[in-house]
């Protein structure tokens, strides 16, 4: 007796989006953004920076889901891309242009929207690595950083074990 053979589980045939639902695919749609689809709703990706932007497209409908990744697309086109050798630090985006004064001014900004000294310390240290990084790849001629004193951080209060939480004790076994 012939058993009729079973067909493997996959995508029916005239479903094109079935194996997009099933692996999360992802589908180029410009230069930055792509489309997938999760669960059964279309949510656009891009890359911001060092960001990754995941945004619904609140469609279920995939050519609708596309023409919103395009629009999406011509928004993002018109922001500035960052040039290789640029960031902001106290309106200064080229490295060849930092001084001594934009790195006081970035930490009196940074301390003034509410980040902790030792969070601008080591920003600023980051900083100071990047631009001697540049100087022995010949990409500045001279650090403009060189020759100053990273500023460290004034300690906080030191947590101890016996003020308020419990550890292991030190009693002796057997007694």
């Amino acid at each position: 007796m012939n058993w009729p053979r079973r067909q493997r589980a996959g995508p029916h045939p005239k479903d094109p989006h079935a194996s997009r639902r099933a692996g999360h695919e992802y589908e180029r749609i410009g230069e930055r953004v792509s489309i997938f689809l999760n669960g059964r709703v279309w949510y656009a990706n891009w890359q911001e920076g060092p960001k990754q932007q995941r945004k619904s497209l609140r469609t279920r409908n995939y050519d609708v889901a596309r023409q919103k990744a395009r629009a999406l697309e011509g928004q993002l086109s018109g922001a500035v891309p960052r040039q290789a050798g640029t960031f902001d630090i106290a309106g200064v985006r080229l490295m060849c242009a930092i001084s001594v004064q934009n790195l006081e001014d970035f930490a009196v900004r940074r301390r003034r929207d509410g980040m902790a000294a030792k969070t601008v310390s080591t920003e600023l240290t980051i900083v100071r690595q990047w631009l001697n990084f540049a100087v022995t790849r010949r990409m500045l001629t001279m650090s403009p950083v060189a020759g100053t004193k990273p500023l460290k951080p004034k300690p906080g209060p030191c947590r101890r074990q016996g003020e308020g939480e419990s550890g292991p004790s030190r009693r002796r076994r057997g007694s």
